[in-house]
């Protein structure tokens, strides 16, 4: 299969790059190294450096079987001090992604929700119902 990765230089993405590879599979990571690190991703990602909120992207999503969309600014003490940057690449950064899945043709995006929405629960492991957010970062981000 032939799958994107945003985000692919977080601990998340990289990760899961591994383990695609691992299993065969074709890995594009895109990333702005913005948070993430370069030497997080692994050797065999065919890797673009480029920023979630743009159509320069959109070229790699064709013929892609799956999306996993992890790009986001997660600093939460970062989102505080600049909520418009924030909804700017949490939002409409999302938005491109799916964009360029739909003119792409993809038939697969999974999406991965903030955990700050549970980032002051008291019951672990917690359920999904214990939301509990202590900042707008969750709100943002889904």
């Amino acid at each position: 299969m032939k799958i994107v990765i945003t985000g692919v230089a977080g601990f998340i993405g990289a990760n899961l790059a591994e383990r695609l590879l691992r299993d065969g599979h074709r890995v594009i990571g895109i990333d702005n190294l913005a948070y993430g690190l370069r030497s997080n991703i692994p050797e065999g990602v065919e890797f673009h450096q480029l920023d979630i909120r743009g159509k320069e992207m959109y070229p790699l999503f064709a013929g892609t079987d799956a999306v996993f969309h992890f790009a986001a600014k997660n600093c939460i003490a970062d989102c505080q001090a600049d909520p418009v940057e924030t909804a700017d690449i949490n939002v409409r950064g999302t938005v491109d992604v799916f964009e360029a899945a739909r003119l792409g043709g993809v038939r697969k995006v999974i999406y991965a929700e903030s955990s700050a929405i549970y980032e002051g629960a008291k019951t672990y492991p917690t359920p999904e119902t214990d939301e509990a957010p202590e900042s707008f970062y969750p709100y943002n981000d889904t």
